[in-house]
């Protein structure tokens, strides 16, 4: 076992818990300690849900176990008794594996009429997203065998959208938009929203969309090989991919209807069908990459980091629809991870795949991209580093689950990530010319103004002089390297010595012209300027770095 700060993903028992959390008339038991309930507070705050989620803990402590009780069987006929559900799961999480429990002749001790559903995989393996996409795979296999009629008009299911998935309720709508245009109604939405009795509908569907590798693909593909229904796994982000996933789903349900006897319609709508108001064009993709506003584009750098199918699908947009270098991409489905780099590879050679918070902050510290797109965690690493960045995958942070129509799938999502990318960039500019132009007339210096608590305008304390700078920062650092050094030896994090590119040199002083000059060059460029003037000055001997020497080596740069 592994103690870190950060994680890029939960516990098995934390999919568990979203895939019950998801459906209706399911609920999960987890055998474990009461401090491994801490999916229930995510729920309810991230999601916004004004239910409480179906997720049940059967407490293991030092005290039942010393007097030879389980408690399992008496949590199921609570469960039983005050929520009544169609099924409950039972899973188990690391301190409670150790024990080797009959979970089956514990859940026969129950006696309850409930069906139950043990799902209890290595919790010291398995994580969060393998987690919950094979529980959405055993419960196909269990509860879709029956071969059903198929329904008269051409349907689809959806397997994937799922609670506390990145932007997964928006991505819903614009399938359900897109598939309307095309004439093709819904199944089933499996698991967000469905019930056992949905799910056992499965096999009456013509095919199954699953857009997320990581979170429903391997359900799709089981129901293709129980009832031969067609399993269409590509992601339709971006224009040029949405367009071919749109065609493949209307070949796959032309097939399906041909050696069904069946009669199906497969000519492609207009592309202005798909649009909200049924004239124009379905995204402004094509035409904004032609504009003055983005062929500055093909000049920036990239850095791309989450799941498998957004990291995969923004990397490939990034570098085909808006012309961006990708110098960086990676992915901590580390198990995907060779299906990864294959798809990746056209488009970059750095390729990480690593659930290593600081293998990424390290990469992303080498390469000093102009733009991060990645998770919660890279926007914290981007910050330090002082580059934009957009959030494109779990793990998220509150602000993320917005209220407004936000999808990243579809038409609609192409100009959502579009608006994005270049928002992001753009506030990036903004802080440029705001450090450029200083107080922009305000009349104090360096705009050093700070809001008192009534609200008023007050110019801000003079900062502390240079001595004093120094002086802390010292400190500063001679604490973080006790701390770095503490943690290291405990285990429970990894050096990383790549340290901020904005901190003060202890060696080398710059002079308040020379740091004025520095203040002129773009944010996203000025770590590497200051990186190279610093070195100059150390292979020349000088400790003081003036205004002319960072004019000299702007010079000698140019030539």
């Amino acid at each position: 076992m592994r103690m870190s700060f950060w994680e890029y993903q939960g516990t098995t028992h934390t999919g568990v818990a979203r895939v019950a959390s998801s459906m209706k008339g399911v609920h999960a038991i987890a055998y474990s300690p009461m401090g491994d309930c801490y999916i229930n507070s995510m729920f309810t705050m991230m999601e916004r849900e004004q239910r409480f989620p179906p997720v049940h803990t059967s407490v293991l402590d030092l005290k039942t176990m010393g007097m030879g009780i389980n408690r399992l069987p008496e949590s199921l006929r609570e469960v039983s008794r005050d929520h009544n559900p169609d099924l409950i799961v039972i899973t188990q999480t690391c301190s409670s594996s150790l024990l080797q429990e009959d979970y089956g002749s514990l859940a026969r001790q129950a006696n309850i009429p409930n069906e139950v559903l043990i799902y209890a995989p290595n919790p010291f393996r398995v994580e969060e997203d393998e987690s919950a996409n094979g529980l959405l795979t055993a419960m196909v296999e269990q509860f879709a065998t029956q071969k059903l009629p198929i329904t008269p008009k051409p349907s689809v299911n959806i397997i994937g959208p799922i609670s506390l998935g990145f932007h997964h309720k928006h991505d819903l709508l614009s399938l359900q938009r897109m598939l309307e245009t095309m004439g093709i109604a819904v199944n089933v939405v499996f698991p967000l929203g469905a019930t056992i009795a949905d799910v056992k509908k499965l096999p009456q569907a013509w095919a199954t969309i699953a857009p997320y590798r990581e979170m429903g693909a391997d359900a799709a593909i089981a129901l293709e090989k129980l009832h031969r229904i067609p399993a269409i796994t590509s992601a339709p982000i971006g224009v040029v991919a949405t367009r071919k996933w749109v065609r493949e789903v209307l070949e796959s349900l032309s097939k399906f209807a041909t050696g069904n006897g069946l009669s199906f319609d497969s000519k492609e709508p207009a592309l202005a069908a798909f649009s909200m108001d049924q004239k124009s064009a379905p995204s402004g993709l094509p035409w904004f990459t032609i504009t003055a506003d983005v062929q500055g584009y093909s000049s920036k750098k990239a850095f791309v980091f989450g799941d498998f199918t957004h990291a995969v699908a923004i990397t490939r947009m990034l570098a085909t629809e808006l012309d961006m270098q990708i110098v960086g991409a990676g992915t901590y489905n580390r198990k995907l991870a060779n299906e990864f780099r294959e798809l990746v590879k056209p488009y970059t050679d750095n390729i990480i795949c690593s659930n290593e918070f600081a293998e990424v902050r390290k990469a992303i510290g080498e390469t000093l991209p102009d733009i991060v797109l990645g998770t919660q965690m890279e926007r914290h690493t981007a910050a330090e580093f002082d580059v934009p960045c957009a959030t494109i995958s779990n793990p998220i942070h509150i602000e993320d689950f917005s209220l407004s129509y936000q999808p990243f799938l579809g038409y609609d999502g192409s100009n959502f990530i579009t608006d994005r990318v270049y928002h992001t960039c753009t506030l990036g500019l903004e802080k440029h010319m705001i450090e450029m132009f200083g107080d922009a007339g305000l009349g104090v210096d360096e705009a050093r103004l700070k809001a008192n608590d009534r609200g008023k305008i007050q110019v801000a304390e003079e900062p502390e002089s240079r001595e004093q700078e120094l002086e802390s920062y010292k400190v500063a650092e001679e604490l973080r390297a006790k701390a770095t050094q503490l943690a290291v030896e405990s285990g429970a994090a990894v050096v990383v010595k790549t340290p901020p590119v904005a901190a003060i040199s202890a060696e080398l002083v710059w002079t308040d012209e020379a740091q004025k000059a520095m203040k002129q060059i773009p944010f996203f460029v000025r770590p590497k300027v200051q990186k190279r003037v610093e070195e100059y000055a150390r292979s020349h001997g000088y400790s003081l770095i003036t205004l002319d020497l960072v004019y000299d080596v702007r010079e000698k740069a140019q030539q």
